[in-house]
């Protein structure tokens, strides 16, 4: 996960905050067997994975790290100009 990655997901708890900081706090204490809490699943789901398969970086599955996911179907990183894939 690049630091790019890592700061979308954090904005996208902060933008969940702001649009609705009562659901934020319920999502955070309903317990979630694959991705520990709501919260995060709605946010790897919806913000992180969205953005890092169209940046071509590897996708989670859960709140972990060392089980990300190839992109397989993405050549070329944006952020960096280099293919990954050939």
């Amino acid at each position: 996960m690049s630091p790019a990655m890592a700061a979308f997901h954090e904005f996208g708890h902060a933008a969940a905050i702001v649009d609705n900081g009562e659901l934020y706090f319920q999502n955070i204490n309903n317990i979630d067997e694959q991705y520990g809490n709501s919260e995060e699943r709605r946010n790897i789901e919806n913000v992180e994975n969205p953005k890092a398969t169209e940046l071509g970086e590897p996708i989670r599955k859960n709140h972990k790290f060392r089980d990300l996911e190839k992109v397989d179907d993405v050549r070329f990183h944006k952020t960096n100009g280099r293919e990954y894939f050939k």
